[in-house]
């Protein structure tokens, strides 16, 4: 298992953290780019030894002059054995193994079941709340609602609107009448020409021409009556148009 340390860089003396996996391999500094080998956190043993020639004759010093210490050295103090990064890190993770399956803290103290926005995670009113006050985002149309920066429509732009239709149906009342007089008119007036000419017998009599004129007629005032009823009624106004995209 890797055992974390804690080394200093060379450069800049910045305190590095790293594991004992790292050991031999080449490490970059974040704070001054410097590139330096991972050394061994152990004391080598020429370090030791010049490190216990003082301690020794300290204490040859101290059995001469007659003086005797219950102290300990002050490199064998725990309290500055505590302070060092190393210490540091062993408190830490066994303060993280301490906690557990829950390392991070986390806990059900708020434990939130209102309603909120799928959008922008607002609180909703109640939990029948349709649109959100914060965004405006409907959560049955699945839609947000989008102010927008519009001229003032005027009386000439209604009556601009609807002209199409008026003129729709004015057309619609002429096939009509077009229909109308076809039965009254035209297959009577061919019918006759027919009984007075033989060579026109072969013609087919009157009312079927009648007939094809007023399915021609009727399907096109149709059509003109859904569009009047449609810009007259369901959109009675001209769509608005937002200014500040165009």
């Amino acid at each position: 298992m890797a055992t974390p340390f804690v080394i200093s860089c060379p450069e800049c003396e910045k305190q590095i953290k790293v594991n004992s996996d790292l050991i031999g391999k080449k490490l970059r500094c974040k704070s001054c780019q410097t590139v330096f080998p991972v050394q061994s956190p152990e004391i080598p043993e020429k370090e030791k030894k010049n490190s216990k020639a003082p301690v020794k004759a300290e204490k040859n010093a101290k059995q001469e002059s007659g003086e005797k210490s219950a102290n300990p050295p002050e490199s064998a103090n725990p309290a500055n054995l505590s302070d060092s990064p190393q210490a540091r890190i062993r408190a830490e993770l066994e303060e993280e193994d301490a906690q557990g399956s829950n390392p991070y803290g986390l806990s059900n103290e708020y434990n939130d079941t209102s309603a909120r926005c799928p959008r922008c995670a607002a609180e909703m009113p109640n939990d029948k709340a349709v649109i959100c006050m914060e965004c405006g985002y409907n959560t049955r149309t699945r839609l947000k609602h989008e102010t927008m920066v519009t001229n003032e429509q005027t009386s000439s732009d209604i009556f601009l609107w609807r002209l199409p239709a008026i003129i729709a149906i004015l057309a619609s009342i002429a096939l009509i009448a077009v229909s109308i007089l076809a039965w009254l008119k035209m297959a009577p007036s061919i019918d006759k020409a027919i009984a007075e000419d033989e060579d026109l017998k072969v013609i087919p009599p009157g009312s079927c021409f009648a007939l094809w004129v007023n399915v021609i007629c009727l399907t096109i005032t149709y059509f003109l009556s859904r569009f009047s009823y449609r810009r007259l009624v369901l959109n009675s106004r001209p769509a608005e148009v937002d200014i500040t995209k165009e």
